[in-house]
Parts: C-alpha cells; sequence; structure tokens
C-alpha cells in the first residue's frame, strides 16, 4: 500500500509495480463525491499484459490528465492484477457507484 499527498490543481499520478508474473492491472478511482473512475484500462488506456515486476505511472506521460479539485477528502485507488484479461463488455471511464 502507498500513500499519496495532493494539492488542489494537481495532476493525479499513481506509480505501480506489476507482480512477480505476466498480469494485466487493472486501476480503479473512488473519489469522496461517488464517482468511480477506471483509470486502466478505459478509452484513452487500454489494457496491456505487463512484465513481470514492470514498473507503470497512470497519470505521468499518458493521454490521462486528471486534476484534483474538490470536493475533497477520503479517496482511494484500488489496482488488482489478473494473469488472464478480464471479459468486460462495458467499461465506460467512470460511474456513480451506488450505496
Amino acid at each position: 500500500m502507498r500513500e499519496y499527498a495532493f494539492d488542489e490543481g494537481d495532476r493525479l499520478t499513481i506509480d505501480l509495480t506489476a507482480p512477480d508474473y505476466p498480469a494485466y492491472v487493472y486501476v480503479d478511482y473512488f473519489d469522496a463525491s461517488g464517482q468511480v473512475l477506471h483509470l486502466v484500462p478505459n478509452a484513452r488506456r487500454p489494457l496491456r499484459r505487463l512484465a513481470p515486476a514492470e514498473t507503470v505511472s497512470v497519470g505521468r506521460g499518458d493521454a490521462l490528465d486528471l486534476r484534483i479539485a474538490p470536493p475533497f477528502g477520503q479517496d482511494i485507488a484500488v489496482a488488482f492484477a489478473t494473469r488472464s484479461g478480464l471479459s468486460i463488455s462495458s467499461h465506460s471511464r467512470g460511474e456513480v457507484r451506488s450505496p
């Protein structure tokens, strides 16, 4: 687990290291307003297979340009890896989570 601290206007960046096996890494961001943003994969950042222990950055050097803005609060990014790509028929960039 890594902790990040951002200020208003900062670009959201997340640094990741793939597991010790070839994997597909998925990243979702849950913000304080109830939005869920699918950071990887999405239309701007397609899913790709990572090499074991490969390091990648989300939001740095890619097409995502997400800026920190109100409402501020406890946000969380969740990343998970799979050996095989998941079959997701509709994976839009974001959605509102249900309580």
